[in-house]
């Protein structure tokens, strides 16, 4: 290439690239600067006004509120606004939880201000900001004109006194008390805002820049490349095509290719199978090539191919020479287009020879199946190692083993028929070391029955002198058993029979009998009979025993089709049996307790919602006693707590991680104590607190004093409703969890890990399990079910009738999948019941369904939002 070309190829790349590339980012930097951040700065300061704006309406319809119920006589004026001035002092919301509200009058004099309590009562009628404006009348004039507004001064940052920055606040006023109420925000921090973003979008364009320069020169240095490899593709493609012609031409199989109807090439072996010379061949149309096709039985698939229908990939073909002699071939024939004309190319391999063979192998195999189906006795041929199957089976075997037809047999194993699997895995190593003599061994009919089999056989072996086939005889030698095994039989049912009558039915009389393998498919789908059993028995081991019949009990009703709710009890039913009976049990060991008490149960224990994925969440409460006696009395209800929960986790209730168990010395406390910890926990709403309330928050009685339990919850109910500051806390901890998906309507899930492309759905319903208890303890609702807590939001009309049916729908189909992937997991018995779903395994409409129910969870979030921090979406 000369230098001319290399200078017009690279004035055409500057002009088709880098020029237009300048201009695009010039005119983005200029749209950057002095069209859109303009715009984001003016946005977020209407935000801002808007969001002071809304926060004040709220906090002034207090003032609605309590002058209401003093017109109604409920309370005296002055104690409405009294309470009105305690609760606005208190209000707080913002990030720190810093930003307030402040009442002054129409004078003006200050009602109340949060961080200037020495301004409360003076006149504000003097009072200047730092550069002079008498802030206070002008809100006084801005009201009495229009009755609320904004209002720009400068004022001290929050609690900080010395710290004066540019605000501007949202005043309204309120006419039956002649007050204002305001709040505001500081414009730095709009500024702050606005330099952040402007400092990222600098950095991105720089990057961006950075990143198109790089790219400007690797296209450059690959375009430099691609002409060096294009000129050695071609070389190599030359070279390439010589010794592809040179290897179909030596090929042993046949090779031509066809054309819209015509010969276009074929090699030398084609051209020597027919008999004829290669340009001979060549530009020849099929129908001369292959005259004699139309009268030739069986090559219906060469017609159809050389008549461009469809046709097998491989198929088997006759083709004659010139000289009229016939050879068996196999033809793989593939579609091409070239030059805007159809046609295939197509490999031919000669298989005369095998026909042959195979011809002589099937009349000699016909010979000895003739032979084989008029024994008397049963015949088989069988493979060997490593999977031992039938191939062939005599009609004597076929009658013996009881089967309808020889396919039926030929299409199970060998070890079907195989009682004892171990005699069946010793007996086939011996026929594939072809050392099987003769044996007696139990073997199995199709319907189940056994019988007594002599066999005997001899191998067979391929050219490399391995045991390939074991031809063998079968004969039925149960005679000289039969009568002492059915009377060995007999005894066993009749032994059975007797012991399940002795234990039940002592005054009843036998119209039948029940074996003991009937009996225990009857115990496996009866939950009221395994509930009676666990109530009955005497021993912790044996409770144990029986527990583990549980997961396929469940298991088997979630396949069923049975409701989430109706599993939830049918589990917590079992659950708090087996519960009771090993707490019955540790107290006849223990003695009686010194004290009267009760077993709590918390989280999905508590909320009765647990599935087949579940550990312990349990603890104790005892009654208050005198100092002498607290030692002895915790010392034996922390016994209590160990024996119980050490013979749960025997039972497959495993042990809390979290410790958050009755033999917890921490969890297993007197009332006082109890009631301290929910005092501690509501008003000082630390993180660990928040996790506690979480779990112990959903809290029933499982065995005891039901009352003592009860008290518990009226106390927390109590403590609750005298701290709103601890449910704001909570509802922002509660809206940090999201649904697990994404802006986009993509679902959020594991990058890596053995869960990979999977997610929590557990996880995924904790919003509406947290917003139900929420709701709950802001309302005064004691029970701990999620569904029972949002009928009672519904009967309360917190909730209308369209929103509690939405949740309780989203609810249910989350737990009946959680649950249907757990019962899988227990059926298949490949693993432990977890709460991964997958949703690339999941149908396209339960996939839809998801995403519904995770974008109609963030809607019931942006409520929860309003309701307990006055802030929309996300805190």
């Amino acid at each position: 290439m000369n230098i001319d070309t290399k200078t017009k190829r690279m004035m055409s790349f500057l002009a088709r690239f880098i020029f237009p590339t300048i201009i695009t980012i010039v005119l983005f930097l200029t749209a950057l600067f002095l069209i859109i951040i303009p715009i984001i700065e003016k946005n977020n300061i209407d935000r801002k006004k808007e969001m002071i704006r809304e926060l004040t309406t709220s906090a002034g319809n207090v003032f609605a509120k309590l002058e209401h119920d003093a017109q109604k006589g409920l309370i005296s004026r002055e104690e409405a606004q009294r309470q009105a001035i305690d609760q606005i002092q208190n209000l707080r919301y913002g990030h720190e939880m810093k930003d307030y509200f402040w009442i002054n009058d129409m004078h003006p004099r200050m009602v109340v201000h949060p961080y200037r309590p020495d301004l409360n009562g003076k006149d504000l009628s003097t009072f200047s900001d730092s550069e002079g404006k008498r802030i206070f009348n002008e809100m006084v004039k801005l009201v009495e004109s229009k009755g609320d507004g904004y209002v720009e001064y400068t004022w001290q940052w929050k609690d900080e006194e010395k710290r004066i920055l540019p605000k501007i606040s949202y005043v309204k006023g309120f006419a039956p008390w002649g007050w204002i109420i305001g709040t505001g925000v500081y414009l730095d921090d709009v500024k702050e805002e606005i330099a952040s973003i402007t400092n990222s979008l600098i950095q991105i364009s720089l990057l961006i820049l950075l990143l198109i320069s790089v790219l400007l020169f690797y296209i450059d240095a690959q375009s430099y490349n691609a002409l060096k490899k294009q000129q050695l593709a071609e070389k190599a493609l030359r070279d390439s095509e010589e010794k592809y012609r040179t290897l179909v031409e030596s090929a042993s199989e046949g090779m031509f290719m066809v054309l819209e109807g015509s010969l276009m090439y074929v090699n030398q072996t084609i051209s020597d199978m027919l008999g004829y010379s290669q340009s001979e061949l060549s530009g020849v149309h099929t129908e001369e090539a292959f005259t004699w096709l139309e009268t030739s039985p069986g090559n219906e698939c060469l017609r159809d191919l050389l008549a461009g229908r469809q046709v097998p990939e491989r198929f088997e073909a006759h083709l004659e020479s010139k000289t009229g002699t016939r050879y068996d071939v196999t033809i793989s024939a593939t579609r091409i287009f070239l030059g805007g004309r159809s046609g295939f190319m197509a490999v031919v391999s000669d298989i005369t020879h095998r026909k042959k063979v195979e011809d002589a192998l099937s009349a000699s195999e016909e010979k000895f199946r003739t032979m084989a189906n008029n024994l008397n006795v049963g015949f088989f041929r069988m493979t060997t190692a490593p999977d031992p199957r039938f191939v062939e089976a005599n009609p004597a075997l076929v009658e013996l083993l009881g089967y309808n037809s020889r396919e039926s047999l030929l299409a199970e194993p060998v070890s079907t028929v195989y009682p004892d699997q171990q005699e069946y895995a010793r007996l086939a190593v011996k026929a594939g070391e072809g050392e099987l003599r003769r044996e007696v061994t139990k073997i199995r009919r199709k319907d189940g029955s056994l019988f007594s089999a002599s066999i005997w056989g001899v191998s067979i072996y391929n050219d490399d002198g391995d045991v390939q086939f074991f031809d063998g005889i079968m004969e039925d030698v149960s005679d000289l058993f039969v009568r002492e095994e059915a009377r060995r039989t007999l005894l066993a049912e009749l032994q059975s029979t007797v012991m399940f009558f002795n234990q039940h039915f002592e005054d009843s009389h036998a119209t039948g009998c029940i074996t003991t393998t009937e009996l225990q498919a009857i115990r496996n789908c009866s939950p009221s009979l395994l509930l009676r059993e666990i109530s009955s028995a005497q021993v912790p081991d044996e409770i144990i025993r029986l527990n583990a019949i549980q997961p396929h009990l469940i298991a088997t009703f979630i396949e069923s089709g049975a409701k989430p709710q109706s599993v939830n009890s049918l589990t917590t039913a079992i659950n708090d049996a087996v519960r009771k009976k090993f707490i019955e049990c540790a107290i006849e060991q223990l003695g009686t307790p010194p004290a009267s008490f009760a077993f709590m149960v918390f989280g999905s224990e508590g909320r009765e919602e647990q599935t087949l994925h579940t550990d312990q969440d349990n603890a104790i409460v005892y009654e208050d006693v005198t100092p002498e006696r607290e030692d002895s009395v915790r010392e034996y209800f922390l016994a209590l707590g160990k024996t119980v929960c050490t013979w749960l986790n025997d039972a497959g209730y495993l042990f809390c991680k979290g410790k958050n168990m009755a033999m917890n010395p921490e969890l297993c406390q007197p009332v006082s104590v109890w009631k301290k910890y929910f005092g501690t926990w509501v008003y000082s709403a630390t993180g660990e607190d928040l996790l506690r309330t979480k779990i112990f928050f959903d809290f029933r009685c499982a065995f005891g004093d039901a009352a003592m339990v009860n008290g518990l919850k009226d106390h927390l109910i109590r403590v609750v409703s005298e701290n709103f500051r601890f449910l704001q806390i909570l509802a922002r901890d509660i809206l940090i969890m999201e649904p697990p998906i994404g802006r986009f309507g993509k679902f959020i899930v594991e990058t890596s890990g053995d869960n990979r492309g999977g997610l929590d759905i557990k996880k995924a319903m904790v919003p509406i399990v947290d917003f139900a208890r929420i709701y709950a303890l802001k309302h005064e609702i004691t029970t701990a079910n999620t569904i029972k807590r949002l009928d009672a939001l519904r009967d309360l009309k917190i909730l209308t009738d369209l929103s509690h049916k939405e949740m309780v729908q989203a609810y249910s189909f989350l737990m009946q999948m959680r649950l249907t992937i757990q019962a899988d997991a227990v059926s298949s018995g490949s693993k432990q019941p977890d709460n991964m779903v997958f949703p690339k395994k999941l149908t396209s409409v339960e996939q839809h369904l998801l995403k519904e129910i995770f974008t109609q969870t963030k809607n019931y979030q942006t409520r929860l939002s309003y309701d307990f921090t006055g802030l929309p979406g996300d805190v």
